[in-house]
């Protein structure tokens, strides 16, 4: 039981972490778009 409520943290962690890093690096992407695309 406990092994399965520690992946199932871990995973969540994972998601969260790649969610954030995937807004951050789209973020990136477009504010380099718009500074080299006026």
């Amino acid at each position: 039981m406990h092994r399965h409520v520690r992946l199932f943290a871990i995973a969540c962690i994972l998601i969260a972490i790649g969610f954030v890093a995937g807004r951050f690096i789209m973020y990136n992407q477009v504010a380099h778009y718009d500074a080299t695309h006026p």
